[in-house]
């Protein structure tokens, strides 16, 4: 049967790979094999004009450093390929069961663990390009008082846990240190072991996978749920509204 091309989204490695997992479950289901091209955005003067990135969105370029099962991952755009819209059942219809089963054939090609013995909890945090005051969208803060305030309830609900390994990332080295701060002495950080030449994202996303249960400390990220679709782990965030539950398929608890 001829192959499905499909144009992947440009932004984000969350993003990607949630496209990616819901083409494993559809390629299951047409019983069809797919083709994802993993785009990166265009040279930095023509992706600026066109759609006005911030800066971080600039930095979003990333080779790529994992596989799948059914869909097989390719460089570069597709003129004739399909995107997100043409294709509803992209959007929904397919249970937690499905996504996680198909998550878990998404494998890093590089070697990634932490010391023998060890299953640490993940904190992780998205910056705050996920605050907006103008905004009602439910994956979004309205203050930096709201942030800081999540920030500790996300320490509150780790240190209750006693002593215990904790593997911490995110995209805000003020953050981290915040977060750092507020966990109890008792809390041992812990990072994974990677070659050193592995782009940190990569290095976190897998890491994640890894940790026996992910704790959110920000409103929303495809990031970190992902990774705990993939690693079939529970992710205890603040909003675990029905729609992120219908969404990704995870085992979301709320946060304490």
């Amino acid at each position: 049967m001829r192959a499905l091309n499909f144009n992947g989204r440009l932004q984000g490695i969350g993003n990607r790979l949630e496209e990616i997992i819901r083409l494993e479950a559809l390629s299951d289901r047409w019983d069809r094999p797919i083709n994802y091209f993993w785009r990166n955005p265009p040279p930095r003067r023509r992706w600026r004009r066109l759609l006005r990135p911030t800066p971080e969105a600039l930095n979003r370029t990333y080779p790529i450093l994992l596989r799948a099962g059914r869909v097989a991952i390719l460089p570069g755009e597709n003129a004739q390929a399909v995107e997100w819209d043409p294709i509803p059942e992209l959007q929904g219809s397919f249970s937690g069961d499905e996504l996680r089963r198909c998550a878990q054939r998404l494998q890093a090609v590089f070697p990634i663990g932490f010391a023998a013995g060890l299953e640490p909890v993940a904190i992780h945090l998205r910056g705050t390009d996920r605050i907006d005051p103008s905004s009602t969208h439910e994956h979004f803060l309205r203050s930096e008082a709201e942030f800081h305030a999540l920030l500790e309830r996300t320490a509150a609900a780790v240190n209750r846990l006693g002593p215990c390994p904790v593997f911490l990332c995110g995209d805000s080295a003020a953050a981290i240190a915040r977060l750092r701060s507020l966990l109890e002495p008792g809390i041992t950080l812990v990072d994974p072991v990677c070659p050193p030449a592995v782009p940190t994202p990569y290095r976190d996303f897998f890491a994640l996978t890894a940790c026996r249960a992910i704790y959110l400390a920000s409103q929303f990220s495809s990031f970190s749920l992902t990774a705990a679709l993939i690693g079939d782990r529970p992710i205890h965030m603040a909003n675990a509204s029905s729609t992120v539950r219908e969404r990704y398929g995870a085992r979301i608890e709320p946060l304490p």
